[in-house]
């Protein structure tokens, strides 16, 4: 079971947890199973966090004709098939922060659009609290044809760091992984889960911020 299946609190499609030892790795692998998926005819949704990532990963899909729509605040989220439709054959970045707090409630996905093509979500980052990654489950009850959701981690991202992830990436090799392999262990993903839940008893009023470095300096100037 994987770290979002953790988090989730319904069923749903398959979530698969893609963790890199890098951020470079990790936004590699995005960008591949990104196209991989528009190439297969399915439509596949970016979740970011931050602004910066957001910003970043417009920058390496393009967003001229046939690549990909940024869509960054709530008047644009896609709240139904049609609205998806429209979108069909780009890439669709999507600011979490534009997602509604209610689309979690939901306990049952909608039924099917033959219209809409299958969506891939793919979660191009943790949010140190929980909450919001959990914004982005209800995504898969919230809209129709929902057929994965993937989360991609990287060990050396800021808000990770003070949770002995070094120790974590120094047992790489007795995990049969190397800097450039994708990791999936039980291990990581239990070390990722308890940074989260350490760092929602420490902030009790989460503010925006434009990166984890950023979030992690204005939330824990002393450390955790």
């Amino acid at each position: 079971m994987g770290l979002l299946d953790k988090l989730r609190k319904r069923k749903g499609p398959e979530v698969a947890d893609r963790i890199w030892p890098t951020v470079e790795a990790k936004v590699r692998d995005l960008e591949t199973q990104v196209r991989d998926h528009l190439d297969q005819g399915a439509l596949p949704v970016v979740v970011t966090h931050f602004p910066d990532t957001l910003r970043e990963l417009a920058g390496r899909f393009g967003t001229a004709e046939g690549g990909a729509v940024v869509l960054s605040s709530a008047a644009q989220f896609p709240g139904s098939g049609p609205d998806l439709i429209r979108h069909r054959g780009r890439i669709v970045l999507l600011a979490s922060e534009a997602i509604p707090t209610t689309v979690d409630r939901f306990e049952a996905p909608p039924r099917e659009d033959p219209a809409l093509p299958p969506i891939a979500i793919h979660l191009a980052e943790h949010y140190p609290l929980p909450d919001r990654d959990q914004r982005v489950f209800g995504l898969a009850g919230y809209w129709p044809n929902v057929r994965g959701l993937a989360c991609y981690t990287s060990l050396d991202e800021p808000w990770l760091a003070p949770f002995g992830v070094e120790r974590v990436r120094s047992l790489l090799p007795m995990l049969g992984a190397g800097e450039d392999d994708m990791i999936s262990s039980p291990i990581v993903t239990r070390t990722l889960a308890a940074a989260q839940a350490k760092l929602a008893k420490r902030v009790p009023r989460d503010q925006p911020c434009a990166n984890a470095d950023e979030w992690m300096r204005r939330h824990l100037p002393d450390g955790v």
